[in-house]
């Protein structure tokens, strides 16, 4: 999974970021998927970067974890897109909290 997320076609990424979201979300996970995403967060497709956002989000309340890297890099996220990525707010929480 790690190497679709940065297979060079954007609709490749897309689908590995949804895919492990919704792994995450029926407690299929880990942590080790957590860098790879955040690299996404800087994608230059929006898509990417949002789907990228959820997985973060998913995988950090399936293993309760929250990781200074992630918060800073899903930041980052919400300034680039003037803070309309829900996503990001989402995942932001699921981190802090």
């Amino acid at each position: 999974m790690d190497q679709a997320l940065s297979d060079e076609d954007h609709s490749r990424r897309w689908v590995a970021a949804m895919t492990l979201r919704e792994m995450a979300r029926i407690g299929i996970g880990s942590r080790s998927s957590i860098l790879p995403l955040e690299r996404l967060l800087d994608d230059k497709d929006r898509q990417v970067a949002e789907a990228a956002a959820g997985a973060i989000n998913s995988l950090a309340l399936h293993l309760k974890i929250g990781e200074a890297s992630s918060v800073r890099a899903l930041n980052s996220m919400l300034e680039k897109y003037e803070y309309r990525c829900y996503q990001c707010a989402f995942a932001i929480g699921s981190l802090h909290g």
